[in-house]
């Protein structure tokens, strides 16, 4: 089992006081649960949620189905311990002795746990534990879950002190050809933590695109590069995507004009008409041109 917990339900629990209710969503098949509420003490349970766009789980229905409770630091040294010896559990009065208050006396089914322990990083600095782990409690004892905290940041800003995020995001890089090398090339740009990125192609998805191009069957018909700004705005939010369907050749006025401000153009684009003109707009406007291509082989 694992137990999901959104950053604004992990805000909630660490500034509502000693214990209160629970409300998950689960995936029984799957074996996992999101936090879909919290109430502090006996109060209603008021929802924690992402925007709709970013829910999890949001066909499952909402279950009232637990607790949080304020413990001890002592008692996530023992989720550590027990974690590591896959099977065990605590006993309930080793649990109850950590929960100095709100403690709930599990049922026959149990209850699934979330346990804050205020004061953890002082008390055991060297073991890095997080604040928030989750339980299963039942008569026969508590078993220790896995759970995963929605971190403070998870766009591409959790690379800072690894990666050039701030020169990256400030580059803005024209890619002509949205097919299938240049929808690989899209997405590998925006993972790369481009800050802008303009998509020119003229072309609508077609059945016979499906067997390599990233986008999805729902897209047939749609302008490739119309899918594939809405796929990377929504993979990849930090990244600006702007759209144009347009033809390198036919329309090589308007795209000399999106120019302004661009770093770099990459080619992904069939055909060496295609490649010509993107070079020529290139160097025109003084940028490289990387003609990442598909090339036919000679005859031997």
């Amino acid at each position: 089992m694992l137990i999901l917990i959104p950053q604004q339900a992990a805000e909630r629990v660490r500034s509502l006081g000693s214990w209160g209710r629970l409300s998950l969503r689960i995936n029984d098949p799957e074996q996992f649960a999101v936090v879909r509420g919290l109430s502090q003490q006996g109060q209603a349970i008021f929802p924690v949620e992402p925007s709709p766009e970013h829910r999890l789980l949001a066909s499952y229905p909402t279950v009232s189905t637990g607790w949080w409770l304020s413990v001890n630091p002592d008692l996530h040294l023992m989720w550590l311990a027990l974690m590591a010896r896959r099977g065990t559990s605590l006993t309930l009065d080793a649990f109850r002795a950590a929960v100095p208050n709100g403690y709930k006396a599990p049922g026959a089914p149990g209850y699934l746990a979330i346990t804050h322990a205020p004061g953890l990083k002082d008390a055991y600095p060297e073991h890095g534990l997080p604040d928030l782990l989750a339980w299963h409690v039942t008569p026969g004892g508590a078993q220790p879950i896995a759970v995963s905290v929605e971190p403070d940041t998870t766009s591409i800003r959790q690379l800072n002190d690894h990666w050039p995020v701030q020169e990256l995001q400030s580059k803005r890089i024209m890619l002509v050809g949205a097919g299938s090398i240049g929808s690989a090339t899209a997405h590998a740009l925006a993972g790369y933590g481009i800050g802008s990125l303009i998509l020119i192609d003229p072309d609508r998805l077609a059945w016979h695109n499906l067997v390599r191009h990233t986008s999805a069957r729902k897209h047939i018909g749609r302008h490739k590069v119309t899918a594939l700004a809405e796929e990377l705005t929504a993979l990849r939010p930090d990244t600006k995507v702007v759209a144009r369907a347009l033809d390198v050749i036919e329309h090589a006025d308007q795209i000399r004009a999106l120019l302004a401000g661009t770093d770099l153009v990459v080619c992904a684009a069939d055909g060496g008409a295609a490649r010509r003109v993107t070079g020529h707009l290139a160097r025109r406007a003084g940028l490289t041109a990387v003609l990442a291509c598909p090339g036919r082989r000679r005859p031997r």
